[in-house]
């Protein structure tokens, strides 16, 4: 866990206070016992020192609404002693000649090398020949983390200034080829690891600092040491091959396990997950290429049977994979850097003994190999080697850093989806390969884990009434949820919008979608609309069907105009205002005819669209038609359904809700922006939103143009694009206060809940000093002054949980019912923390979303801001069920997941993916702001995104 800077609690109103207990020397405490053993505290429950400061808001008590139920988590819980550990810093460095001259021991014909890019698994492979070959200095394990750090039990005898270098040899020299000598120094760092603190720290006596960072990393570097050795791994997460499952195009899933040494209230717990990987397909090199298109004969890969871009697909997917050959006579591992697209028989070098010859001739008389695929490609490994592709094999156990396809995508969540009772035994099948018990690196440092998982207490909160049109009899209006659901059926929506009049745009195959077909929609359609009390003025559209990929602007605006010309004739008028909506059926597979539609209606005409797969809307029953209609009736400026919330009910208190998220590029794509979006609610129920978003450096988290998406949020959108780029959380509040105004309302808000999401442990801090200052400010050049809570909501965490009585859970998924929330056991020693389940699992095992609240002028107690955060998870729009976070945040991840409408195709800047194998150097970030698009201004006052 990153280190979190001391800070006081904030919004509140208590001192700072000094620094907490003291680091301590050996033996105190009792070594091999946690403080929760020691009978000071029992586990689970919050007894913090006044001393002790916080990041965000310092716990101060927990919630006690709810019904009790009993869980279990995946977590084990771990004691360390109270042991001082040492900390080295190992590097490897270049070698330069002058260091040849001055070193000791120099070995006549070593060729000193120090790659800069080396591998951690050949990082840890130097480590290990290190350690053998200096059992005086590496008397007992070493726990190193395959980049720099590393920390021992016992001092190193590294001289008097603590410091050493070292020549390390690894391969033994072949034919007139001296050895590789890799350099590293490793130097002692000043500060030591006193796990005593760490122990201080979970019992509520000691702040957060970097001693608390280093012990975790220390230990966790140690827990994973020795599968790290045995499996491929990442960060957290190691992976074998059992059970894997191919996902095509060249790929396969791997199953993994996570584990992770946190901290926790009175204790220390272990979280143990399974987790998997996209993985190369392992095997000969035709045929994972021939699994990348689907081909099923070599001939397919001939060169002259391939097109440009699928050789530079191909080249793109197989740059820097690993593969083995065994043609000399032993195994060699080489890594590819290109294809080379000409076939072994017709490639040609000259050779010093065979002079002019073909690689496939090369290979005939050198290695007495005679080539099967002789008319296939050839791949360039190293600097200057050519090799067929026959005589290679990817090696097993590589990770694919490349974005998947939604196919693979599919069958990696299906490959993961277990119910609750599954995964926790896939868990314990995997605890044996985590060998805590017989890892050397565990026992040294005296780690010690209890074999079961721990259980904790949950309290199934009451779900809010959900309100629909007002009635004269409150059954008819109210609706109370049950296992976060609840039907819609004869209920009328809460505010019904107006379609004056709509077109429909077929984009399928007349015979698959034909008139038949499409009459059935249509009435389907305006029957579902009349049912939930959406007024549809003229329900006769304009259809037109439209085969392949036309230009989809000039398309629409024409369709437009011959809806015009028909009802102008229809109703003996001379104008018309047009359609308010457009139905567009789509064929599946069809994401560009998606966006096409999506770029015409919110960016370049300001009209509202709704797209139907043609597989889905063809003679659908009343429940299709009734989702589609939640969407619709949003989109244009309905109101589904509002959750009764008492946070919300006081009209002394006018209340702005806003969500916030950021996302990031692929792996290994900084090359492209991160996307922004900031969400806020308008009105007094907080159910209707608007939306602005923005873009920025890649992978930056912070929001950069925070105060101004506020700014335009709060107030009516300035048409002018260059002043709303610097106008946004103004803009949200002026935008509150015009539907407000709407409603008869002129009070300013009095608090504004803002739910951050995608931001890490190590980035509070980040958005207490950067973030927090631009809302306060957007809001004090608006003049208002309401009370703010700011509350991080996370879903990246392996945080895993079931009933201990099967009757508690979900009676269909068995999950974690929804309401469920833990605010003791696992969470944060020190920080005002919870875990909430609000909504019912349907498929695999529910994950709770994690609270923390990081600053609070509202003086919120814990039951408000659990049921707050419950209450939102149940006003998503286009859903009659509760989701996995407070809806303003769900919104913001939508808005920020359609950033490809804002661009224009024939840029191709829209996708991830874009100008990866095009060969082009990438477009830069003004590249990226001079091509993007707004939402257009007939749109932003409505919730487009749904």
């Amino acid at each position: 866990m990153p280190p979190r800077a001391a800070a006081g609690s904030r919004g509140q109103g208590p001192s700072r206070g000094a620094q907490g207990t003291g680091r301590g020397g050996r033996g105190r405490g009792g070594r091999g016992a946690t403080p929760a053993s020691q009978g000071g505290m029992p586990a689970g429950r919050p007894s913090i020192a006044e001393n002790v400061k916080a990041v965000g808001v310092k716990r101060a008590g927990v919630g006690t609404s709810g019904r009790v139920i009993r869980v279990r988590m995946n977590s084990l819980e771990a004691t360390v002693p109270d042991d001082i550990l040492f900390q080295y810093d190992g590097r490897y460095y270049p070698t330069l000649p002058v260091i040849c001259l001055i070193a000791d021991n120099i070995m006549p014909g070593l060729a000193f090398t120090t790659p800069e890019d080396l591998s951690k698994k050949f990082r840890m492979r130097l480590m290990d020949k290190l350690i053998a070959d200096q059992p005086n200095i590496f008397g007992s394990p070493v726990s190193y983390d395959g980049r720099a750090i590393m920390f021992s039990k016992q001092r190193l005898s590294l001289g008097a200034r603590d410091a050493r270098e070292f020549d390390i040899v690894v391969d033994a020299p072949t034919g007139n080829k001296p050895p590789k000598v890799y350099k590293m120094k490793i130097t002692k760092v000043d500060a030591e690891v006193n796990l005593h603190t760490l122990q201080e720290f979970v019992a509520g006596r000691y702040t957060q600092d970097n001693s608390i960072q280093m012990a975790e990393m220390a230990l966790n570097i140690a827990i994973r040491m020795l599968p790290r050795k045995k499996y491929p791994s990442n960060s957290r997460s190691f992976f074998t091959s059992d059970g894997r499952k191919p996902l095509g195009m060249g790929l396969e899933v791997w199953r993994g396990y996570f584990q992770s040494l946190r901290p926790a209230v009175g204790r220390l717990l272990l979280n143990v997950d399974i987790s998997a990987a996209a993985m190369y397909r392992s095997g000969p090199l035709i045929d994972v290429c021939m699994d990348f298109f689907g081909f099923t004969r070599p001939a397919q890969l001939q060169p002259q049977n391939m097109n440009d871009v699928q050789k530079r697909r191909l080249g793109s997917f197989l740059r820097a994979v690993k593969v083995t050959t065994r043609h000399t006579g032993r195994e060699r591992t080489e890594t590819v850097q290109k294809i080379v697209w000409q076939s072994p028989s017709s490639l040609r070098f000259d050779h010093p003994q065979y002079g002019d010859v073909s690689v496939a001739d090369y290979f005939r008389r050198q290695f007495n190999l005679t080539l099967a695929q002789r008319t296939l490609m050839c791949v360039q490994v190293g600097k200057d080697s050519i090799l067929p592709i026959e005589v290679c094999q990817v090696k097993p156990g590589q990770f694919c850093k490349s974005e998947l396809t939604p196919d693979q995508t599919k069958k990696m969540v299906e490959f993961t989806t277990m119910n609750p009772h599954d995964r926790f035994q896939k868990i314990r099948e995997g605890l044996p390969l985590l060998d805590h018990v017989n890892s050397e690196y565990v026992q040294e440092f005296g780690i010690s884990i209890e074999p079961n998982f721990v259980e904790v207490d949950a309290r199934v909160l009451p779900p809010p009434r959900i309100k629909c049109f007002p009635d004269r009899d409150p059954r008819k209006s109210m609706i109370t949820p049950g296992d976060g659901k609840w039907n819609m059926l004869n209920k009328k929506y809460y505010k019904s919008a107006r379609i004056s009049g709509f077109m429909v745009i077929i984009f399928e195959n007349e015979r698959f979608f034909n008139e038949e077909a499409y009459k059935g929609m249509v009435k389907s359609f305006v029957n579902a609309a009349k049912d939930f009390g959406v007024i549809i003025e003229d329900p006769v559209p304009h259809v037109k069907w439209v085969p392949g990929r036309p230009e989809m602007f000039q398309l629409l605006k024409d369709t437009g105009r011959a809806y015009i010309a028909q009802k102008m004739r229809e109703k003996g008028k001379q104008t018309h205002p047009g359609p308010s909506l457009i139905l567009a059926v789509l064929p599946p597979g069809s994401q560009d005819l998606y966006n096409g539609v999506k770029r015409f209606g919110c960016i370049q005409m300001g009209l509202a669209t709704q797209c139907l797969l043609s597989t889905k809307c063809r003679g659908a029953n009343h429940q299709y038609w009734a989702n589609i209609m939640l969407k619709v009736n949003a989109k244009l400026g309905g109101t589904n359904f509002v959750p009764d919330l008492a946070l919300l009910n006081d009209p002394t208190k006018p209340t702005i809700i806003m969500g916030a998220d950021a996302i990031h590029p692929p792996p290994g794509r900084q090359d492209k922006p991160s996307f922004t979006a900031l969400v806020s609610s308008v009105d007094s129920t907080c159910s209707k939103y608007v939306a602005f978003n923005g873009m920025q450096e890649g992978g930056r988290e912070m929001i950069a143009e925070l105060k101004d998406m506020c700014k335009v949020l709060i107030s009516a959108q300035h048409p002018d694009r260059q002043l709303l780029i610097q106008l946004r959380i103004q803009n949200a509040l002026n935008k509150w206060k015009a539907e407000q105004g709407k409603e008869g309302k002129r009070a300013p808000p009095a608090r504004l809940i803002f739910f951050r999401d995608g931001v890490s442990e190590g980035e509070f801090q980040q958005v207490l000093d950067k973030e927090l200052p631009q809302i306060k400010a957007a809001c004090g050049e608006l003049k208002c002054n309401p009370k703010i809570t700011l509350i991080v909501v996370g879903k990246r965490h392996h945080h895993r949980g079931m009933t201990v009585n099967p009757d508690d859970a979900d009676q269909k998924s068995k999950n974690i019912p929804a309401g469920a929330t833990i605010d003791t056991g696992i969470t944060h020693p020190v920080e005002t923390d919870y875990y909430q389940y609000t909504h019912g699992g349907l498929l695999g095992t529910s994950r709770p979303g994690h609270y923390v609240l990081l600053y609070d002028e509202n003086s919120m107690t814990p039951d408000a801001i659990q049921a707050l955060s419950f209450g939102l998870a149940h006003s998503f729009a286009r859903a009659t069920r509760s989701v996995s976070i407070p809806a303003p945040v769900y919104y913001a991840d939508i808005v920020c997941a359609k950033r490809a409408i804002h661009f224009n195709p024939a840029h191709n800047l829209g996708s991830d993916t874009a100008s990866q194998v095009s060969g082009a150097a990438p477009p830069t970030l003004e590249a990226y702001r001079t091509a993007w698009s707004p939402i257009h201004q007939g749109q932003s006052d409505f919730m487009y995104w749904m």
